[in-house]
């Protein structure tokens, strides 16, 4: 997307970024270090599906709490 790979940094200079994404866990890290933005999440996670299950373990692990809606 336009204008995001400017973004980031001075994002992730205020801020601890997660990526989150899905697909095939090989695949998607693969496009990830070919973008040569990895360094800029302090977390890249890959899951199958996003679904509430995912999003939830998300927010466990990286210390969020969920609202609780849906």
């Amino acid at each position: 997307m336009e204008g995001v790979a400017e973004t980031l940094p001075f994002l992730a200079e205020k801020h601890e970024l997660t990526l989150f994404t899905k697909g095939d866990p090989a695949e998607q890290n693969r496009k990830i270090d070919l973008s040569g933005l990895r360094h800029l999440f302090a977390h890249c996670e890959v899951v199958r599906e996003k679904n509430k299950g995912a999003y939830e373990e998300l927010a466990r692990t990286r210390g969020s709490i969920p609202t609780g809606r849906g």
